[in-house]
């Protein structure tokens, strides 16, 4: 072996992730496809996206089996927020009440049993209607890409997933701002950690664990997963788009879009529903630590915090980019679309059908009633 080749693998060996590594791995394998984030010399991070089936119908044929997946998840959709709205309805809420009642609970009873309840509603509310729709589609639980994440690329996404963030919620402040002019002002949702310890305990997981690990499985892992065959970006943008709408608030709505396209974007390049759902946790566990050492701070003590904060989510987040795209080298581009359709006829096949727009009206209905009026 020639000694620059020697060196070569040397050096692949000791850091698989660098330029030298990368460009020896080209040469070394020049058949293997390009435009993965690489975890090992010879490995590709992504095989699911190689693994992912092909769409090779004719034009007329996507576009039906488009129109049928849409309306399937579209009632899916209508079917969680109507359970949602009857599980938490005055009737249901007062035969709990009732029981608890009944059987003598106290405070520390009800406070237990109330994130009880909210932990019962995610894993059949949120849960079940989506193992429906995998089921009544054909979408194998197994095709969710479940890669280990590599550490180093973990942590970076996330920083980058964080500094977005910023960029999210000035969005959403932006919205809040806008909304304001018509005398609509969004409706206060504090963050009350129970005072009984077992009730905090399960107050923080329903929090911070369990939508990470529910809402990504769900729309990470089953509603992108199901669209991939119409193109990896096509499915990043729609799960993320109706993962804002699912937060049921106009002003939360972007930066909700814009995190549900950035964990969705990572989850695909790392090959990983555990990506997202690590980097959604810690997100989730930053703002409820943020909402515990500000609760007895002053207005001005609790902005100059979060002034804090986000220039530190605006610095991890160009370190991150910086060792993902400049240091590694790693390619950020999508895997080619198999569909014979063009990206704005998807879109217009997807949203343009009878229940998508029964969908979207009954989300703008929930959007205006969360307002509170000046």
């Amino acid at each position: 072996m020639p000694a620059a080749s020697a060196r070569g693998k040397r050096r692949a060996a000791r850091r698989p992730h660098s330029p030298a590594a990368v460009r020896y791995d080209a040469e070394r394998n020049p058949g293997r496809p390009r435009g993965l984030f690489d975890r090992q010399g010879d490995k590709p991070m992504c095989q699911y996206q190689q693994q992912a089936p092909e769409f090779r119908p004719g034009p007329a044929e996507a576009a039906s089996r488009l129109r049928m997946q849409s309306a399937l998840l579209s009632l899916t959709i209508i079917v969680n927020i109507l359970c949602l709205y009857l599980v938490q309805s005055d009737t249901v809420i007062g035969w709990i009440v009732g029981a608890l009642d009944r059987a003598g609970a106290g405070q520390r009873g009800f406070a237990i049993a109330n994130e009880l309840f909210s932990l019962a509603v995610y894993l059949t509310v949120f849960l079940l209607p989506y193992l429906a729709y995998a089921k009544v589609l054909g979408f194998r639980l197994r095709q969710v890409p479940h890669d280990p994440p590599h550490p180093p690329i973990l942590a970076a996404s996330a920083a980058v997933v964080l500094g977005l963030s910023v960029i999210g919620v000035l969005l959403s402040l932006a919205a809040s701002i806008f909304f304001s002019f018509f005398g609509l002002l969004p409706a206060d949702l504090p963050m009350e950690i129970p005072g009984d310890p077992a009730a905090a305990a399960l107050y923080i997981f329903n929090a911070t664990a369990l939508p990470a690990l529910i809402e990504e499985f769900a729309y990470r892992g089953v509603v992108l997963g199901s669209l991939r065959p119409f193109g990896d970006r096509f499915a990043i943008v729609v799960s993320a788009l109706l993962f804002g709408l699912l937060h049921r608030n106009m002003v939360q709505f972007p930066n909700a879009f814009l995190l549900g396209a950035a964990l969705g974007y990572f989850m695909v390049k790392t090959n990983s529903i555990w990506t997202s759902m690590a980097i959604h946790f810690l997100n989730n566990f930053l703002v409820v630590l943020l909402s515990i050492v500000t609760v007895n701070m002053s207005d001005l003590g609790t902005l100059a915090l979060q002034g804090l904060e986000f220039l530190v989510y605006l610095g991890a987040g160009g370190l991150g980019f910086w060792y993902l795209f400049q240091k590694l080298a790693l390619d950020g581009s999508l895997r080619p679309c198999g569909c014979p359709l063009r990206e704005r006829t998807r879109y217009r096949r997807f949203f343009v059908n009878f229940p998508m727009l029964l969908l979207l009206a009954l989300y703008l209905r929930i959007f205006y009633l969360s307002f509170t009026r000046m």
